[in-house]
């Protein structure tokens, strides 16, 4: 429990089920009362689907979902996430998961953000002309567990059905559709109650910013003594030289001030010749 937050009432700004994956983890470090928000129509913020398009940056869409939550409910504590989805920066082919959970104290003055990434994820869409492709597609994508999109054009639908989890509905929704349209895509339905694999990743944000969060100054003992900035140069373990790996990490305190220094990662004191511009240029 921590005593700035202990009995405070706190609101999850979400309508795709979230709450199910933080509230134990809220509740349990920080002492808070959960609720969640009823009238809070997170979509007109944007869709993963592409009928309303996100304006702004993730973090900004997550902010604006606590404020959003903060003006139902009249509480001054807010937790919101928001999820992209995209190629994995270095491996091709290869789909990431990018979580972001936003934390926003109106009475303490805090924004505080946590972070997860993983290729854990279903994510894919593809165009489909017969029943065997999208039953193929269906088990790539972990259907029926993951639930299944099915629209008549990939990047701004006319027609559209969201959440199906049944294999007789999916293909009965692909025939009446390809009869009516011609034209059918699929794709992974990324809302969070329907896709198991992200709210792990949403959990695992959770943690993210809660560990940022409960982080104390050593100097006057204030929450959120948070990363400011990083210093790369790890030396490499065969010539010694500074790589671009990270070698420090410096934090500082928002209330008095003070600062430190800490080596990252722990346990490593050099890094390998692969990632040396030297040994591997």
């Amino acid at each position: 429990m921590v005593p700035e937050f202990q009995g405070r009432n706190l609101v999850i700004a979400t309508m795709h089920g979230k709450d199910r994956v933080m509230r134990s983890l809220l509740e349990q470090t920080l002492g808070v009362k959960i609720h969640v928000t009823k009238n809070l129509n997170t979509d007109l913020l944007g869709t993963f689907s592409g009928e309303i398009e996100r304006v702004g940056s993730a973090e900004e869409a997550a902010k604006r979902k606590c404020e959003l939550a903060m003006e139902e409910t009249g509480f001054d504590l807010a937790v919101a996430s928001e999820g992209s989805f995209g190629p994995h920066p270095y491996l091709f082919g290869v789909p990431v998961n990018e979580e972001l959970v936003y934390l926003f104290d109106r009475a303490l003055d805090i924004h505080c953000i946590g972070k997860s990434i993983s290729n854990e994820t279903n994510f894919s869409s593809t165009k489909v002309s017969d029943s065997n492709t999208l039953l193929d597609f269906a088990r790539m994508v972990r259907f029926p567990t993951h639930a299944i999109i099915l629209k008549n054009d990939l990047y701004k639908p006319t027609t559209i059905q969201k959440g199906i989890s049944d294999y007789d509905h999916l293909l009965e929704v692909f025939n009446r559709m390809k009869s009516r349209c011609g034209i059918v895509h699929a794709e992974t339905d990324m809302r969070a109650m329907y896709n198991p694999s992200r709210m792990g990743v949403i959990e695992q944000a959770t943690q993210a910013m809660l560990t940022a969060l409960t982080n104390r100054c050593p100097s006057c003992n204030s929450l959120f003594f948070k990363l400011s900035d990083f210093e790369i140069g790890l030396p490499c373990s065969l010539c010694a030289l500074p790589t671009q790996s990270i070698l420090a990490h410096h934090y500082a305190c928002r209330v008095c001030g003070f600062k430190e220094r800490k080596l990252f990662p722990k346990n490593k004191e050099a890094e390998d010749p692969m990632y040396c511009d030297y040994c591997n240029p």
